[in-house]
């Protein structure tokens, strides 16, 4: 599918696809329950998606392998609020699935993005007759914002736009406020458990699927991760404070390689560049690919290789007395 229509196309079935969505699950929360939708505040769309809607030359979505859609509900509750949203939320993806499907000549395939908690339910189908959407959904509790990274605030709050409520008045956006970004313990802390997520993510996941295109899709989504990690880490906070970052991951594909290889080593940036190569010609990656295991085991050494190099940097920046975060276990 990636080949048979352009990139304008593409991304105008995916916008359809989420006015659709949005439509279903607002439906869906007013037949049920008006006490639940007074908790909801908004749907915002973020990342690379949103970019490109908004015309952003620079960060554009995976077109070439499948687009990811940042979609957020935005909600004012408690834990129980979190799961029912959540759970109404994925009704309603597969009810707009059943829909935009029964009126196109496409097919519509939803790969579920969980990281960096689990592996996909699914994979993407490469077919003349399927629009794969790669669908990074969570449901935000914005009244326990000290409950979530402020790194991803900051993303979200930077771009985002919003889908729901339609028409939403200017004067009201954004809307959370920006947040001081910090490089702290609590920063340290969020890093480290990601690092440790993805890799016992990635090591179940021979145990989880035999499946080739299934695996390669899914390490691929992991090694980004670690790689756009890898380049915070691999920052001093100078580097930090002077905007580096935001400078680099806005144009990770360009700029990373030469950021790995000086920081990390010509191990790490070989991998770094092996990701680049499956953005660039997914499709043949995965044809010439004979051993995907491998792969797993490329993606983990990547991850240890940013901890040792990054992480224990940044600690001993941070933290020189910190003896917690020396090793990243494989059970707990």
């Amino acid at each position: 599918m990636i080949d048979e229509i352009d990139n304008i196309e593409y991304g105008e079935l995916i916008k359809n696809f989420i006015t659709l969505l949005t439509d279903n699950f607002v439906s869906r929360l007013e037949l049920e329950s008006i006490k639940k939708k007074e908790k909801l505040n908004a749907i915002i769309l973020t990342g690379s998606f949103a970019s490109w809607l908004k015309g952003n030359k620079q960060h554009q979505p995976s077109w070439k392998v499948v687009p990811d859609v940042n979609y957020y509900l935005l909600i004012k509750g408690s834990e129980e609020d979190i799961i029912y949203f959540g759970h109404l939320l994925y009704v309603s993806i597969n009810e707009t699935i059943r829909d935009v499907s029964k009126n196109s000549r496409y097919n519509y395939n939803v790969v579920l993005d969980l990281h960096p908690f689990s592996i996909s339910p699914s994979k993407p189908l490469f077919r003349k007759d399927i629009i794969n959407i790669q669908l990074t959904t969570r449901v935000i509790n914005i009244a326990q914002k000290n409950l979530y990274p402020d790194y991803s605030w900051y993303g979200w709050y930077i771009n985002h736009i919003v889908v729901y409520p339609k028409n939403y008045p200017k004067e009201k956006i954004p809307l959370f406020d920006c947040p001081q970004l910090e490089r702290n313990k609590i920063w340290l802390r969020n890093m480290y458990l990601a690092l440790l997520s993805y890799g016992n993510v990635l090591q179940v996941l021979p145990l989880y699927t035999s499946d080739k295109e299934h695996i390669i899709f899914e390490v691929y989504r992991y090694l980004k991760e670690i790689v756009k990690d890898g380049i915070s880490l691999a920052l001093t906070n100078e580097e930090f404070k002077n905007g580096k970052l935001y400078e680099i991951i806005s144009q990770w594909k360009d700029k990373s390689i030469d950021l790995y290889k000086e920081r990390y080593g010509k191990e790490a940036a070989e991998i770094v560049e092996l990701l680049i190569q499956m953005e660039k010609n997914y499709l043949t990656y995965v044809k010439r690919c004979n051993n995907p295991v491998e792969l797993i085991a490329k993606a983990i050494k990547l991850r240890n290789i940013v901890f040792e190099k990054g992480l224990k940097a940044r600690i001993k920046e941070i933290d020189p007395e910190n003896k917690i975060f020396m090793d990243l276990p494989w059970w707990w």
